[in-house]
């Protein structure tokens, strides 16, 4: 996964930083980098965090930044996909009521618009639904794969 953004920030802040050890902070989708709002939300939430921090430490400021920084994600994330489920659950009504719609025989050339519309902004909500999912199988057969292989080789 790609984050070049949150390099650059890190690097700005003036704080020297070892390399991360252990479990990585958060996970970040590719998708998410070019989604609205993202770059925003990371710009606003490192600058946000960078008076609140009462430590000297570098190591302590940096995790302090990184877990708001998490944690504004997560809840961006959580709205983004609910706002999706809804608009999907809307779709899915209104084609339901288009097919009673056409059975009833009253469908104008503008209900055969919105319906080919509304088909394809569903098949987009479904892809994008397909995407996370691939993205979230591969990170855990990574993480899954990474601890059968070790214990493999002790062996």
């Amino acid at each position: 996964m790609k984050c070049h953004g949150l390099r650059s920030l890190v690097g700005s802040s003036g704080i020297k930083t070892r390399p991360l050890q252990g479990p990585k902070p958060f996970k970040v989708f590719d998708k998410w980098i070019g989604g609205v709002g993202f770059h925003e939300l990371v710009e606003g939430s490192w600058a946000s965090n960078q008076a609140s921090s009462t430590s000297s430490n570098p190591d302590i400021v940096i995790k302090d930044k990184l877990k708001k920084l998490r944690m504004d994600i997560k809840a961006w994330s959580y709205d983004r996909i609910t706002d999706q489920n809804k608009t999907r659950d809307e779709l899915k009504k209104d084609l339901l009521e288009w097919d009673l719609k056409a059975e009833d025989g009253l469908l104008t050339d503008y209900d055969r618009a919105k319906r080919e519309e509304w088909l394809m902004d569903l098949d987009y909500l479904d892809q994008i639904h397909r995407e996370d999912l691939k993205q979230k199988s591969r990170l855990k057969w990574a993480i899954e794969g990474e601890e059968n292989t070790r214990r493999i080789l002790r062996r």
